[in-house]
This record gives structure tokens, C-alpha cells and sequence, in this order.
């Protein structure tokens, strides 16, 4: 009886060293394959940091706007200056998406200060009380200052006005508040 014992527990000691031989060859795959994907990983974003610094493609159109024909504003939107999270918006013609919802883009009017085009974002056939100021390169977004008054020349822009911006609003709004809703295009939708 003590011999198939001695021989079963001699079989459970080499299935154990061969079970820690295989995992161990396991964790040195996947430690591996970790390395080589962050290193793939790091290739990819600096290729696509290259194509975002390099894009100069899209410009948007205020008289295509003005018109209804929303596809210059086409593409991945975003806003990273928020500290919490980054605030993104994905327009494809249209339509836009925002904060996980679609909404349908409508003409609202011009402003009467830079002749600049707004749009309202209609879902589900709704109103949704949000607001979209359009901005092409150079313009700038006007801020309530302290006292109330509205700046219209860009003097307090906190923008970079050498990018085309879009911003959420439904009012003017301060210099702070301009930081954290005005949205950068990251990427087009090609046609």
C-alpha cells in the first residue's frame, strides 16, 4: 500500500514542477507580448500625433453653413483641457453626437456682432436648449468679462484663433468657462 502511495505522490510533485514550468513560461510570454504592444502602442500614437500636427485638410465654410450644408464642420471634435475628462463631439453632416446622444444640426441665425453662423441641436425632434458657435480660424469667440460687458474683439479669447473651434453655449460665457466647452477638430470625416 505504501508503494503505489510513494508513486502517486511522486506523480503529483512532477505534475506540480511541470504545472510552475508552464506557467512560468506563461507570465514570460505575456510579459513579452505587454512589451511589444506598448512599445506597437507608442509607435501608433506618435504616427498619429505626426497625421493630427500635419492636418491642414478641412476648413470650415461659414457661407456653406450659412446655407445649411454642414459639411465642413465633418469630423471628431474635442476638448482636452478639462481635467476630469475630455469632452469630445462627432459631427457627420447633419448630425451630431454628443454626450452619448444624436442630435439633428438646424440654421438658428447669424450673429449680428461678426456675422458668424450658430447652429441648434434638434433631438428627437425636440429642442435641446443646446446651441453650437461656429468660429473659423481667426475669429474670435466673444467673453463676458467681470463687470458684465461682452468683449467681441477677441482681446480676452483664451482660444488658440489659428485652429477653426466649434463651442457648446447658451449664453456668452467668461474666459474659464470658454476653456473648458470650446472643442478643437481632432480628425475628418472623409467624403
Amino acid at each position: 500500500m505504501k508503494k503505489p502511495l510513494i508513486i502517486l505522490d511522486g506523480f503529483l510533485i512532477l505534475l506540480i514542477a511541470v504545472l510552475g514550468l508552464a506557467l512560468f513560461h506563461n507570465v514570460q510570454e505575456q510579459s513579452k507580448e505587454h512589451s511589444l504592444s506598448n512599445s506597437t502602442a507608442s509607435t501608433q500614437n506618435s504616427t498619429e500625433n505626426k497625421t493630427k500636427t500635419n492636418n491642414t485638410g478641412i476648413k470650415i465654410n461659414t457661407k456653406e453653413i450659412k446655407k445649411e450644408n454642414f459639411m465642413t464642420l465633418s469630423g471628431l471634435w474635442k476638448n482636452s483641457s478639462i481635467a476630469k475628462k475630455t469632452k469630445t463631439l462627432v459631427i457627420s453632416g447633419p448630425s451630431v453626437t454628443f454626450e452619448g446622444q444624436q442630435y439633428d444640426l438646424t440654421l438658428e441665425g447669424v450673429s449680428s456682432e461678426n456675422e458668424l453662423p450658430y447652429l441648434k441641436l434638434i433631438g428627437e425632434g425636440i429642442n435641446s436648449g443646446k446651441f453650437l458657435g461656429i468660429y473659423p480660424q481667426g475669429s474670435a469667440i466673444p467673453v463676458r468679462l467681470a463687470n458684465g460687458k461682452i468683449d467681441y474683439a477677441g482681446q480676452y479669447d483664451p482660444t488658440d484663433k489659428k485652429k477653426d473651434r466649434i463651442i457648446l453655449f447658451n449664453d456668452y460665457m467668461s474666459a474659464q468657462d470658454i476653456i473648458e466647452q470650446v472643442l478643437y477638430r481632432e480628425l475628418e470625416e472623409i467624403f
